[in-house]
């Protein structure tokens, strides 16, 4: 979290220059079951907006027992890729106002050829959407058949170099893996 608070931070500087931000930030330990400590000391900050990177069932737990003492009517919160479908259906009514979210995939937000053989096909056998996970297990999956085709062997030596400047059309749209540095771009939602 605290290299991902130090990513944040540095961007919202360069778009924002006049925006104030907690030195350190507020972060509660991963796992924990009772967060009123943090979601205390996040009400006190006087924060105008929350940046959470809580993720899985801890940021359920933050939502569902920051509704009580008001943090989400107090504070415009943002949850930095952290749409998971699993987590909005754990919540449902419980998703409060004015928290933005984002995902790196969202079944409902492409309408390409890729993205609806992948949505149909898991509705078809699963008789549910797709979250990101699925997704993601699908995109390697593919990735990783079509490095083994285009390498033309199982050495993993070889495999680097065809992966370099890749691009694919996946469910979750184009994505490319750099060559400089071997990091994937891809859209979010």
């Amino acid at each position: 979290m605290i290299s991902q608070w130090a990513y944040f931070s540095r961007f919202l500087r360069e778009l924002k220059p006049e925006a104030e931000l907690l030195s350190a930030g507020i972060f509660h330990p991963p796992r924990a079951e009772d967060l009123t400590l943090w979601i205390r000391q996040a009400m006190r900050s006087g924060a105008e907006a929350l940046w959470i990177s809580s993720w899985g069932g801890d940021i359920v737990r933050l939502i569902r027992q920051g509704q009580v003492p008001g943090l989400f009517r107090r504070c415009a919160a943002s949850m930095e890729r952290r749409a998971a479908l699993e987590v909005l259906e754990t919540l449902g009514e419980e998703m409060p106002e004015r928290l933005w979210a984002g995902t790196r995939y969202w079944f409902r937000w492409l309408e390409t050829p890729a993205h609806q053989r992948f949505m149909g096909s898991y509705l078809q056998r699963y008789g549910r959407y797709p979250s990101y996970g699925p997704q993601n297990a699908y995109l390697c999956l593919r990735l990783l058949a079509g490095m083994i085709w285009r390498a033309g062997t199982l050495e993993p030596e070889v495999f680097i170099p065809c992966l370099e400047g890749i691009r694919y059309e996946a469910p979750m749209g184009r994505i490319a893996l750099r060559g400089e540095d071997h990091q994937g771009v891809a859209d979010a939602v």
